[in-house]
């Protein structure tokens, strides 16, 4: 992506995820919001969202019937992502999570949180996970 589609990117992230007031968006209780409303409050053009939206390779966003929402990472409680419980004997054998170095003793001692966000994201493969640990430093 480009400079500018990372920067859309964020701003999306911003008002999707964790801020919605402050573009005076309204939120569905499942994150949806029209995307012409949406790219209104942003003050930005359909087609950029559209491609940042196609274009994402993290596919932090999804774009159904007019509406819009992030995916993944909401640090509002008021969103229901609609997810789906995967039985046991459909999960993965083996999961992974992408963290820093530095709190590994942590995690073996108190074990994986949310923190402010909804889940705790983990990963499939490792390079997934790799990926997303080499987004923090350490």
């Amino acid at each position: 992506m480009s400079k500018a589609d990372i920067k859309l990117s964020k701003k999306m992230a911003h008002a999707l995820r964790h801020e919605p007031e402050a573009y005076e968006l309204n939120l569905d209780k499942n994150g949806w919001v029209n995307l012409g409303v949406f790219c209104k409050a942003l003050s930005v053009k359909r087609t950029d969202v559209i491609r940042v939206v196609d274009n994402s390779d993290k596919k932090r966003y999804e774009i159904k019937n007019d509406l819009i929402r992030a995916v993944q990472g909401h640090s509002s409680k008021q969103v229901d992502l609609e997810f789906t419980e995967v039985k046991k004997d459909d999960a993965p054998k083996v999961i992974y999570h992408g963290t820093k170095v530095d709190i590994l003793d942590i995690l073996k001692k108190e074990g994986l949180r949310p923190q402010s966000r909804h889940y705790v994201h983990l990963s499939k493969d490792l390079d997934t996970a790799t990926a997303v640990a080499n987004r923090r430093r350490g």
